[in-house]
């Protein structure tokens, strides 16, 4: 890892990975895969006594994994959402999502690129009639709509691979829209959430998460994931920025206004999140059913971004104002 500063003045690390993860060969991924199912009740239910936000929600999972296993015999997918549905500060933030929307009726929702469950998952809790899920990635936006055939959920979904600066819905068409650790990815950051904003109806909600740290900072890394971006003369692309206070202020709510409510999830010690994403990243060999008693033991919640000896994750909910 190395350290730079951008012509904008982001202070910037430069995050370096292996090309692919080591493998673990047939029989030793049999036995993890094995291990996983023993030990992932044991980390939920201590995870969940320690006050893990989002345990509860792995009883949805459990049940879609379930379904998944009559309905189609997809062992794979079967297994990730029984033994790990979500990622690490995924709990955090579904939890905030679908606590505060639990009282909406959206009947229009749209979600840019969060990670897959989420918006599959939420858009049947609220029984939206519409739920546009809009992600540039096309092989990503393929394997979603897979999994949601195979979860066998009823509702009406759109797919859409634009770029979030290039939709054109009608302006002020949704109830809700959703964004889940994606701002952070996308360069023109302020460009996407005007896109964003603009098409959410007057009295509609925003909700958004992005990672932060009492000082901000972006990444730069080897791996194109997204294959969207092209890499400067040393073969690095834009990774994510982690948002201090003033780069909020700056970057978000210049467009939006201020949160009407937020919630913040970070390290009690710092460094801890660098090592698991290398960890994650590096080998198979990580013990995905204990993310949820790690998030339990090594971060917490704070009452400003400040107060964080490291990095975090802030979730924001805005209120769009009506005009008239």
């Amino acid at each position: 890892m190395s350290t730079g500063v951008t012509e904008q003045g982001w202070p910037t690390r430069t995050l370096r990975f292996p090309k692919a993860p080591i493998e673990l060969g047939r029989v030793r991924t049999a036995v993890w895969a094995v291990c996983g199912l023993a030990l992932f009740p044991w980390c939920w239910f201590l995870a969940s006594l320690l006050g893990c936000p989002g345990t509860a929600f792995r009883w949805y999972f459990l049940r879609a994994g379930l379904r998944v296993l009559v309905r189609s015999r997809d062992l794979r997918l079967a297994y990730k959402l029984v033994v790990w549905p979500l990622d690490s500060f995924r709990y955090f933030e579904l939890d905030f999502v679908v606590k505060r929307c639990s009282s909406l009726q959206p009947r229009r929702y749209l979600d840019l690129s969060s990670p897959r469950f989420l918006p599959a998952s939420l858009s049947q809790i609220l029984r939206c009639e519409e739920a546009v899920l809009v992600n540039p990635d096309a092989d990503d936006l393929r394997k979603t709509q897979e999994t949601i055939k195979s979860m066998g959920l009823t509702q009406e979904f759109r797919y859409d691979g634009r770029l979030v600066i290039d939709l054109d819905y009608e302006t002020e068409s949704f109830d809700l829209i959703t964004s889940v650790s994606v701002i952070e990815h996308i360069p023109e950051d302020t460009a996407a959430i005007n896109a964003l904003w603009s098409l959410i109806k007057p009295g509609g909600r925003l909700m958004i998460t992005v990672p932060c740290a009492a000082e901000k900072y972006q990444e730069l890394t080897n791996i194109d994931e997204y294959k969207l971006l092209h890499a400067n003369p040393d073969g690095l692309v834009f990774w994510q920025r982690f948002y201090d206070l003033e780069a909020l202020k700056s970057r978000i709510f210049l467009v939006t206004g201020e949160p009407v409510y937020q919630e913040i999830f970070g390290e009690i010690q710092a460094g801890h999140y660098d090592s698991n994403v290398l960890a994650k990243r590096t080998s198979h060999a990580y013990p995905v059913w204990a993310e949820p008693l790690m998030m339990a033991k090594r971060y917490r919640r704070y009452e400003s971004i400040d107060e964080m000896p490291g990095m975090g994750v802030v979730a924001m909910e805005f209120v769009k104002r009506s005009t008239k």
